[in-house]
């Protein structure tokens, strides 16, 4: 099993309530992302992110997103102008690294949060939803072959982490 470095760069994350008249998205979140890579790349993305859905104690949501361009302040005026509130920001330093696993290809990440602490993600991304128990106990497994204790797995996203913290 061998891992490649993917990406080493910075996140900005701001978090959004779904607009009130929205009542059917509750667990809903927007998010817009700036992001600057080491080599000083930088984008913006906004997205859309369903409610969780636990399976197993592990974190399925669908998720829509579109690059957008950098400019972040106008977007987050635009998002006030349509109900869309702000709620937390999360700022987090990130070690993307591309790792193939039975031939399945993950991305562990290691992420640095602020006020939080450091976390590691596994995720593997797949639009077949007939395949999630498979995928799961994959993911289970390669955990594992990391040293990775499974049991402190966190269910909840940063923002809610963040959310968490402040109240």
């Amino acid at each position: 099993m061998h891992a490649r470095i993917k990406d080493k760069l910075t996140q900005n994350d701001y978090y959004f309530s779904m607009p009130s008249s929205c009542a059917t998205e509750k667990g809903s979140i927007i998010r817009v992302r700036e992001e600057t890579k080491e080599n000083g790349g930088k984008r913006a993305v906004l997205s859309y992110k369903s409610p969780n859905v636990l399976m197993k104690g592990v974190e399925t949501r669908e998720e829509i997103e579109v690059e957008v361009l950098s400019d972040v302040p106008t977007l987050m005026r635009l998002l006030d102008k349509i109900d869309v509130k702000p709620l937390v920001s999360v700022t987090k330093k990130r070690v993307e690294y591309s790792l193939t696993y039975k031939g399945a290809d993950f991305t562990v990440t290691l992420d640095k949060v602020s006020s939080l602490g450091s976390f590691v993600e596994i995720e593997l991304m797949s639009s077949k939803k007939n395949d999630v128990q498979r995928l799961i106990a994959l993911g289970e497994e390669l955990a594992t072959k990391l040293n990775i204790d499974f049991s402190k797995k966190i269910s909840i996203g940063y923002h809610e982490l963040m959310l968490a913290k402040r109240n």
